[in-house]
C-alpha cells in the first residue's frame, strides 16, 4: 500500500512537472504570436459579421489607415466598405453577405 502511494506521488510530480512545462510553452508561444502580430506589415483582423463587430484588430492597422486598433473596432461594415476601392466593393460585400448567410463561418474561398 505504501508502494502504491508513494508511486501515485511520483507520477502526480511528473504530471505536474509536464504541466508547468506545457503552460511555459504555451506562454512563450503566446508572447511570440504577439510580437509577430504587432510588428506585422499586414493587418490582421478578426470581424464578427453578424453583430457587425471586430473581435481583433492588429496594431498594424494604424499603418494601413491611420486609425488606431480601438478607433478601427468601432467602424461599421458599411464603413469599411466605403473605404474600399469602387471596384472592390462588390466582391467584398458578396463575400459579406456570404458569411452572414452561412451564420458567421468563416469565409472559403
Amino acid at each position: 500500500m505504501n508502494e502504491e502511494l508513494i508511486a501515485t506521488e511520483e507520477e502526480l510530480h511528473r504530471n505536474y512537472r509536464a504541466l508547468q512545462d506545457r503552460e511555459q510553452e504555451l506562454l512563450e508561444s503566446r508572447e511570440n504570436f504577439q510580437v509577430v502580430l504587432e510588428n506585422s506589415i499586414v493587418a490582421i483582423y478578426k470581424r464578427n459579421y453578424l453583430t457587425d463587430t471586430y473581435d481583433y484588430v492588429s496594431p498594424s492597422i494604424t499603418a494601413i489607415n491611420g486609425y488606431s486598433p480601438e478607433e478601427t473596432m468601432t467602424f461599421s461594415q458599411e464603413r469599411v466598405t466605403s473605404a474600399v476601392h469602387p471596384d472592390d466593393q462588390p466582391l467584398l460585400t458578396r463575400t459579406v453577405e456570404e458569411i452572414i448567410s452561412r451564420g458567421g463561418r468563416e469565409w472559403q474561398p
